[in-house]
């Protein structure tokens, strides 16, 4: 009540809050003052590719940059889906008015130690960052790397929920999606542009952790179902694996 009498109160609509700077700028300023940058370099092409068809309708371009290939035996592809539909415990915990997924955490756990054991292997550095839609998650997967993240010395590791990273970028992004229930409800992960701004923050990687299973199922708006369709067409650039614990 107080949200809506505070809303009424200036004037506004939630559609008003979800509106950003650009949102406004393209809405009052004369198309000749308007241009589209549709060539992009920070990704490599594999990754930039998905979030051209999947956010972009296919017109966002990527400048030509080779694979990194020092992680083939843990992520063969530059963009993979690690999945944790076949898992007993997959399912997300509501915490007060957020949720965690515990086995997210302990599979992006398991493998950060992986990737680090390469990277010490081939006397490589990588920065990674590990993203979320939730607070909660974000904490939960805090707690799970306390204890051993000083050990993975080859990575630069930080964990941020999304909107925190906007503007950012890593040698590795993953992104643990969270949501997981039997009544496919997906809550505000249904928002395409904060999953577009989630998967586009890697240079060379890109990792999703998450039941996909979930995620191709999810009712109402689902941006999640376009994802999963342009990655199992592209099984030279994108893979799916089952997670190991």
């Amino acid at each position: 009540m107080l949200q809506t009498q505070t809303l009424e109160g200036f004037g506004l609509t939630l559609d008003d809050l979800q509106k950003t700077l650009f949102d406004r700028l393209e809405q009052r300023l004369p198309s000749d003052c308007q241009k589209a940058l549709l060539m992009q370099h920070r990704m490599v092409p594999a990754i930039g590719d998905l979030i051209s068809q999947c956010f972009y309708d296919g017109r966002l371009q990527s400048a030509s940059r080779a694979a990194d290939t020092t992680f083939i035996k843990v992520l063969p592809k530059p963009v993979t889906w690690v999945t944790t539909a076949r898992m007993l415990d997959r399912f997300e915990v509501q915490t007060h008015q957020s949720y965690s997924n515990p086995c997210e955490a302990r599979t992006i756990l398991q493998l950060l130690k992986k990737l680090n054991n390469v990277a010490n292997i081939e006397n490589r550095r990588f920065s990674v960052v590990v993203l979320s839609g939730y607070r909660e998650q974000k904490e939960d997967i805090d707690r799970t790397l306390a204890s051993v993240i000083r050990q993975l010395t080859a990575l630069d590791i930080e964990s941020n929920p999304v909107d925190a990273f906007q503007g950012r970028e890593a040698d590795i992004a993953l992104y643990s999606v969270t949501r997981s229930n039997r009544n496919g409800l997906i809550g505000f992960l249904r928002e395409g542009k904060r999953l577009n701004v989630a998967l586009s923050r890697g240079r060379q990687y890109l990792v999703l952790v998450g039941d996909h299973a979930f995620c191709r199922e999810a009712i109402g708006e689902n941006p999640f179902k376009k994802v999963l369709e342009y990655i199992e067409c592209h099984p030279d650039s994108c893979s799916i694996r089952e997670a190991q614990l």
